[in-house]
């Protein structure tokens, strides 16, 4: 699988100073992670790839880029992939509304009983309720 994703044209991105002197530092992983900058004048960048799952998952290239240059300055690579994961997985989430036919919902039950945590999304909300008969009587005044 490829790293990068081109872009049709290269994307002009304002870092400020802060930012600008934080990415000297890790070039060398922006460019591993799929990233290709280049300076573009005092305190700004023009990219010109970006990592594939970024491109996958629609995010924001300016937001993703200052993004990362924050995060791998402060807690490292792993923590970033891990956010970049997390924003691909619900950007391919069933939306609310959204109408599946009967195979498609039983093939979402078996692959989240198959997860590692199966009981909440990767935010933590909860992803099943358990209702006991007991509590649907009293919701419909059958007690």
């Amino acid at each position: 699988a490829e790293v990068s994703q081109s872009l049709l044209s290269p994307l002009p991105v304002e870092l400020g100073p802060v930012r600008a002197s934080r990415l000297e530092g890790i070039l060398p992983q922006l460019l591993e992670m799929g990233f290709v900058v280049e300076p573009f004048g005092p305190g700004a960048v023009l990219v010109r790839a970006i990592p594939a799952i970024l491109a996958e998952s629609g995010s924001p290239v300016e937001a993703a880029l200052l993004d990362v240059i924050d995060t791998l300055a402060h807690s490292g690579r792993e923590r970033w992939l891990e956010h970049s994961l997390v924003r691909l997985v619900c950007h391919a989430a069933v939306r609310a509304g959204q109408r599946l036919e009967y195979p498609e919902m039983q093939r979402l039950l078996r692959d989240l009983e198959a997860t590692s945590s199966p009981r909440t999304c990767p935010h933590g909300r909860p992803t099943m309720l358990y209702l006991s008969a007991g509590l649907l009587e009293r919701e419909f005044r059958r007690v």
